[in-house]
């Protein structure tokens, strides 16, 4: 098995402790992405196309490694990842300086624990939700949410292209997707972690919701 990485304390010595993560949801699709220029930001799976220059990547996707081979290798951050993926035709997994650290579930009622080791992610059931224990390992004190929909836009799931079930079992995977934030902001909030979620008219309400304007001014 390939050898586990923690994921650094990159901003535990820095001024500014404030991540931005960049989820997938539509609400994204006309987003100024300059306006994320110079800050903190964690994107996640094709976010990379949109913020090449971000402090990390994330995804528990091995299709989307498949299909991104070469912009996870041109990526210039933190590489971060739960999974394993083998090129074809290969016997090794790719490098690419990847973190390849593991996932962990919680089926229940509840979210599960925040994993405390930097070699571990709590994954949830998405990575819009493994992404809070990730930049709790980078060392982020206020974490803003983009993207963070829960919910179809005009029958779309996501505000880029690939993924191809746009129909109402989308509806009923986004609900599953919000639940496992039940009970996410206490424990946060336990360890000096603020998030807010910047979308006003999302169906995640487990966090505060903060408008742009207000974020950035």
């Amino acid at each position: 098995m390939h050898k586990l990485l923690p994921i650094p304390n990159v901003l535990k010595d820095k001024k500014d402790t404030t991540l931005f993560i960049v989820g997938g949801g539509p609400s994204l699709t006309n987003f100024d992405w300059s306006l994320l220029k110079n800050k903190n930001v964690l994107v996640l799976n094709r976010g990379v196309e949109k913020v090449p220059n971000a402090l990390g990547l994330l995804w528990n996707d091995v299709k989307f490694h498949k299909d991104n081979v070469e912009n996870i290798k041109n990526f210039k951050g933190l590489k971060i990842s739960t999974t394993r993926y083998i090129p074809p035709g290969g016997s090794h997994l790719c490098e690419c300086d990847i973190i390849w650290v593991k996932g962990k579930n919680y089926w229940s009622d509840v979210c599960g624990f925040i994993e405390d080791s930097p070699y571990v992610v709590n994954q949830g059931s998405n990575t819009g939700y493994s992404a809070l224990n990730v930049a709790y390992h980078l060392g982020a004190k206020t974490i803003y949410l983009l993207g963070y929909d829960m919910k179809l836009d005009k029958g779309k799931t996501n505000w880029h292209s690939g993924y191809p079930n746009q129909n109402p079992l989308a509806i009923k995977m986004l609900e599953t997707f919000g639940d496992v934030f039940r009970g996410v902001k206490k424990q946060y909030e336990e360890k000096g972690i603020k998030i807010y979620n910047v979308n006003e008219d999302s169906n995640l309400t487990e966090f505060e919701t903060k408008t742009l304007e207000e974020v950035l001014a």
